[in-house]
């Protein structure tokens, strides 16, 4: 990712605070929805938004498995950035 393209994920994680929250809760480990939805108190419909959005940005991965988990790419954004 060129620099341009990774400040403005940055910019996007950190402008808002649902998805900065998103991104530490995941830094601790994987988290299934339900966790995710309990944890950081947010509606279904407002996570289920913002999920996506990351998810689309690829800040994030889903699995049926272990549930939601920072990729490689929001690992090294949450590093750097927060």
């Amino acid at each position: 990712m060129n620099g341009n393209a990774e400040e403005r994920v940055a910019g996007f994680i950190l402008s808002s605070h649902s998805e900065s929250d998103i991104v530490r809760s995941l830094i601790e480990g994987d988290k299934r929805f339900s966790d995710l939805q309990k944890g950081l108190k947010m509606s279904s419909g407002r996570l289920n938004y913002h999920l996506l959005r990351m998810k689309s940005l690829g800040i994030l991965q889903r699995s049926r498995s272990r549930g939601y988990t920072l990729s490689k790419k929001g690992k090294k954004m949450a590093e750097k950035y927060l």
